[in-house]
């Protein structure tokens, strides 16, 4: 298992298991992350894991685990029981659950803001 902290906006924390740290990987996953800043919410921390399971017949099958924190509690994503969310390829891997975690922080970020208009 390989882990390394990559210095952006959002402290961010990569954790590689299976399979050998890849930088331009790394590089997509922060892009991903920082974007979800523009959603409104804020973004304490995020740790994204990208898994290569055991080789099947033509090779691994990725599968990535995203666990972001913001104020209003932790969102966590994870596509390994998904088999759509599964991939022979790493970055669609990642590209999938960055998009599901994109969703979810959005849904987040517009309960807070139903909370605080039906408090007013």
């Amino acid at each position: 298992m390989q882990e390394t902290e990559t210095t952006a906006k959002v402290p961010l924390q990569v954790t590689y298991r299976g399979m050998d740290r890849s930088e331009a990987l790394e590089e997509k996953i922060t892009e991903r992350v920082e974007k979800l800043t523009k959603t409104g919410e804020r973004i304490l921390d995020a740790h994204i894991s990208v898994e290569a399971s055991s080789p099947h017949n033509r090779g691994h099958v990725f599968n990535v685990h995203a666990v972001v924190r913001t104020p209003h509690g932790e969102i966590v994503v994870s596509n390994d029981h998904d088999p759509k969310g599964s991939h022979e390829d790493a970055y669609l891997a990642v590209r999938d659950a960055m998009d599901s975690l994109h969703r979810r922080v959005q849904e987040v970020r517009e309960r807070s803001i139903e909370r605080r208009q039906g408090q007013s």
